[in-house]
């Protein structure tokens, strides 16, 4: 096995063939590998290679990770084939997932200038609350409850499957419920641009809603386009965490994706209580709002408008504009003009043909051309229309009026006979 910080396109770990480096972290790479078996056998798979294998505090988080992610199977959480020792190096081998990183979509979405449309928000959305109630919900071998609370979450541990789906990645800080976190005062685990109030403090208790206070923030980066805690250092975002209120960040999210706000504010809310208490519960309801937003779209479509960069790197090509099938042009033109508010530039739209042009008009009395049906150049009959009938009019062709006006000449002949009668 080669050194680490060494290892190259092409090297063997095993029954594990190298092809392109996804990512590097402090403590870890990871690989886009092929694995070889007998008869010609060959599967992607991703590898996380451990940087230094001497570090015991590495090589138990790695395979907390492992042991934690084994015990859950589900299509939304990115599964543990195997973890090995090759020659002192250990790796873990992953479930491949070929779509990227959801940084790297909205990295391009940013890029390209687009807005991600609110029905691929909640969809993506929906997946990762998914994953996190499995999580949250996971069973210990003696069949207690064991929730295991992930505590990383970012757009970065979100992977995107093309076929349409998105994956949780990288427990690496999870913790299960009966395990304390032991770390030195003043040190904070997690990203900050995601992590919740609660864990500025250092507090122990970790909960479901510390997870779910990081899909809020997710979701408003998918909604506005940056993140939701930004600044020059820790001061900044602590400052930003604390002087904001959810009602706050979701005056945007009110004029992006207005069906979104309720839920992301709810689960952005700064007091653990006023927040969803479980994911569960957080799923049904943005999936009642994803029924109302689905514009008949999916996230597998959706991908599919995604160019992929090839090699190393998980971030999409940049692109100005969108790369759509033939077959679905016109929806997808429709789709998202309507979602995101922009005219869309197609590069493999058909231009549309202009209509042909109306028959020259018949020639003769123009009184009965008029009342002649003309053909329209799709083949359509079309009647010219006739200007409205005055009222007057229509009361003349009553044969009512007719009756009574018989009536009343009837009675005047008769008076006026009368009449020269007695003269």
């Amino acid at each position: 096995m080669p050194e680490p910080n060494h290892w190259k396109q092409g090297d063997r770990l095993g029954r594990y063939e190298l092809r392109a480096r996804l990512g590097e972290g402090g403590a870890a790479e990871v690989w886009h590998a092929v694995e070889h078996g007998e008869l010609g056998f060959r599967k992607p798979v991703a590898l996380k290679l451990l940087k230094d294998s001497n570090h015991d505090g590495r090589v138990a988080e790695l395979l907390n990770e492992a042991r934690l992610v084994a015990s859950l199977s589900h299509p939304n959480v990115v599964g543990i084939r195997e973890v090995a020792d090759c020659d002192g190096g250990i790796y873990v081998a992953m479930e491949y997932v070929d779509g990227g990183t959801l940084k790297g979509l909205l990295d391009w979405l940013a890029e390209a200038g687009l807005q991600m449309p609110a029905s691929i928000v909640a969809t993506i959305g929906c997946d990762i609350l998914r994953a996190l109630a499995v999580a949250h919900n996971a069973v210990g071998e003696d069949g207690q409850l064991r929730p295991i609370i992930h505590r990383d979450l970012k757009p970065a541990n979100v992977l995107m499957a093309r076929a349409g789906l998105a994956k949780v990645a990288d427990f690496g800080l999870a913790k299960t419920g009966d395990e304390t976190m032991e770390t030195m005062q003043g040190k904070l685990k997690g990203t900050p641009a995601y992590i919740p109030p609660e864990s500025w403090s250092g507090s122990r208790d970790f909960q479901p809603t510390m997870d779910l206070f990081t899909v809020g923030a997710i979701l408003y980066e998918c909604v506005v386009g940056e993140r939701l805690f930004t600044g020059k250092g820790i001061a900044d975002v602590f400052s930003v965490v604390f002087e904001r209120t959810a009602e706050q960040e979701g005056r945007p999210i009110l004029k992006l994706a207005p069906a979104l706000a309720p839920v992301i504010v709810r689960l952005l809310q700064r007091n653990p209580a006023d927040r969803y208490q479980s994911a569960a519960e957080a799923l049904q309801e943005l999936e009642i709002v994803h029924a109302r937003v689905d514009v008949g779209c999916d996230l597998t479509t959706f991908m599919s408008l995604i160019p992929l960069a090839p090699g190393p790197s998980d971030a999409p090509l940049s692109h100005a504009t969108l790369r759509l099938p033939g077959h679905t042009d016109e929806r997808w033109r429709r789709f998202l003009q309507a979602t995101t508010g922009k005219q869309i530039a197609l590069i493999d739209a058909v231009p549309e043909e202009p209509p042909p042009p109306d028959p020259p008009a018949p020639r003769g009395n123009p009184s009965k051309a008029n009342r002649r049906a003309t053909t329209t150049g799709t083949g359509r009959r079309r009647r010219k229309r006739q200007p409205p009938v005055p009222a007057w009019k229509r009361r003349l062709r009553s044969p009512l009026t007719w009756a009574v006006v018989g009536a009343a000449a009837v009675v005047l002949a008769l008076a006026a006979v009368w009449a020269m009668g007695r003269g």
